[in-house]
């Protein structure tokens, strides 16, 4: 009696490749495991090795160019890029302290506790205690526009 059977071979390596994905979340180890797995089936259907490298290779081909991109998407769709610093700041709403507008004028907001330098487009003008929605940093200034709640 053969101590290992080639269906026990493939089933160890698609067990090594899958949990070796833990490591590697791309869903590229994956594929390999499911090929294994695909040839350890064949195996244990009494398939010769040639057909078994087969349809390992075909199935790893097959899952690693049709299946992993829709994985991928559908990963990436679930997920949610998390901002820091100041780009967290992008379209969070402020309240100004300091009257400013007009071209070259500049003046100051209330942000999260924090009092900000901040700037408006030509021909916006805003009051003490007016909202405004931030359009972007640019190192210690903050680029504002009218609050639009809707939007």
């Amino acid at each position: 009696m053969v101590l290992f059977e080639p269906w026990h071979l493939w089933v160890v390596l698609g067990i090594i490749l899958v949990a070796g994905e833990m490591f590697t979340p791309a869903f590229f180890l994956a594929c390999f495991g499911v090929g294994a797995f695909s040839a350890a089936l064949l195996s244990l259907m009494g398939a010769g090795l040639i057909s078994q490298i087969f349809i390992f290779s075909a199935i790893s081909f097959f899952c690693s160019f049709a299946v992993r991109p829709l994985l991928l998407r559908f990963a990436a769709g679930k997920s949610k890029i998390i901002k820091t610093g100041v780009h967290a700041l992008t379209g969070q709403t402020a309240e100004v302290l300091e009257a400013f507008g007009g071209p070259g004028s500049h003046g100051k907001v209330k942000i999260g506790g924090e009092v900000w330098r901040a700037r408006a487009g030509e021909g916006q003008l805003f009051q003490v205690g007016d909202l405004v929605s931030i359009e972007s940093v640019s190192g210690v200034t903050l680029q504002v526009r009218p609050f639009n709640k809707h939007g």
